[in-house]
């Protein structure tokens, strides 16, 4: 919780893009780091909040790259 809040704070360097997204997910990335957050939601907050984006950005991704054959 305390690097996400530090590189939040510009005090750990990140790119630009990678603080976007944290700022985009601190909300949930939060709620998996607290003790009290029981684990059937934390298991929620991943697969509704953070799986499903990545795996979007993650076909993207693979749909834009240019293989060597």
């Amino acid at each position: 919780m305390q690097i996400i809040h530090n590189a939040l704070l510009k005090q750990i360097l990140v790119s630009q893009e990678e603080r976007r997204e944290l700022i985009q997910n601190k909300d949930a990335i939060l709620k998996l780091a607290k003790l009290n957050v029981p684990y059937k939601t934390k298991k929620q907050i991943l697969v509704q909040d953070l799986l499903t984006p990545f795996l979007s950005s993650l076909g993207s991704i693979k749909t834009t790259a240019h293989y060597k054959v």
